[in-house]
């Protein structure tokens, strides 16, 4: 399953909290939490796939009136492999939440005047990973007829194995992570590394919240004097003067990274025989390979080389001079990578 449906999503594994803590000197500490996972807009949508799938046939009616029965008839089984979201699951990171001190600045005249100035400044990222294989053929076997539960007596025919450029070796017990920066061959017939089937979408979220107060009065004091032989009363007016400022300002970056499967090896099994097809380069453009190589019955690479067609007409009208603009872009971005 890529994810859970939104009804009963609460049920959900990733919903975990976040406590944080939020305090002040008079109103004391409030214990808070946010929910995981962060950035769920972005997940894909509810869907349920095969990891596994085995194909047999049925004996038609014909054959089933002589005795052959689906148990025993000679077609093979299929078994066909598919990567699921447990292989390559959805990432999402985060960076710390700044820590810079807030600037606070009173400044007190007792009686008379009081100013308060407290600024708040915090800042985060968040970043989510996509890609494409869930639902990827992984491996496709066919095996001979066994018993009814399709597993003893069987023997493999062939088999062929899906296996994807990824930062590690792929393995079943981790969460794999797609290679993305690759070997490219640019327009001289050079090899550099390029960046492609990638796609980056980026959102900045900027808040201030800002509030201002003053305030004015005035303190009157009496004095009687009553001291022979004078007697008098006098009332002396105190000005007094507050002014408050607080404000805080947020800033969150997002960035969506939607990430393609690119095949980096078909291995082909048949008997005992291996025969491997390595894509060595892409292009920069399509990402379709250029250049692979076969090995042959005595384990020796057998190169090929594709010519694509945007390299053909390179600069021969208006659409092939965009895509030359295109390409150096690419070869610009490769460069900055």
């Amino acid at each position: 399953m890529a994810y859970e449906p939104v009804i009963g999503k609460e049920e959900s594994a990733l919903k975990t909290p976040v406590a944080y803590e939020n305090s002040s000197f008079i109103g004391g500490t409030h214990n808070l939490f946010v929910e995981q996972p962060m950035l769920e807009n972005y997940y894909p949508g509810a869907s349920v796939g095969y990891r596994k799938v085995r194909v047999a046939s049925v004996a038609p009616s014909e054959a089933a009136k002589a005795g052959n029965t689906i148990d025993n008839t000679v077609a093979p089984v299929s078994e066909h492999e598919f990567y699921t979201p447990k292989d390559f699951p959805v990432l999402v990171d985060e960076t710390d939440l700044s820590n810079d001190p807030a600037i606070t600045r009173p400044v007190a005249f007792p009686y008379e005047f009081s100013a308060f100035r407290k600024k708040r400044e915090r800042s985060q990222g968040y970043s989510i990973v996509l890609n494409d294989m869930a639902g990827k053929p992984k491996a496709t076997a066919p095996y001979t007829r066994g018993n009814a539960s399709y597993t003893k007596g069987e023997n493999l025919l062939s088999k062929q194995e899906y296996i994807y450029h990824t930062e590690v070796p792929f393995s079943e017990k981790i969460a794999n992570r797609l290679k993305n920066d690759l070997p490219v061959l640019t327009e001289n017939g050079k090899f550099q590394t390029g960046r492609i089937g990638v796609s980056h979408e980026v959102f900045m979220e900027i808040h201030e919240d800002r509030s201002s107060s003053s305030a004015f009065g005035i303190d009157g004091n009496l004095e009687i004097l009553n001291a022979p032989p004078a007697f008098g009363l006098a009332i002396v007016p105190i000005p007094y003067v507050a002014d408050q400022e607080l404000s805080s300002k947020t800033a969150i970056t997002m960035k969506v990274i939607h990430k393609s499967g690119i095949l980096k090896e078909l291995r082909t099994t048949a008997d005992k025989s291996l025969v491997v097809q390595n894509h060595i380069a892409y292009d920069a453009l399509t990402g379709s390979p250029l250049l692979t190589s076969v090995t042959n019955e005595w384990e020796e690479p057998v190169y090929s080389a594709n010519y694509t067609a945007h390299r053909y007409f390179y600069g021969k009208g208006d659409a092939n001079q965009n895509n030359a603009l295109q390409k150096e872009n690419l070869q610009n971005q490769t460069k900055n990578h």
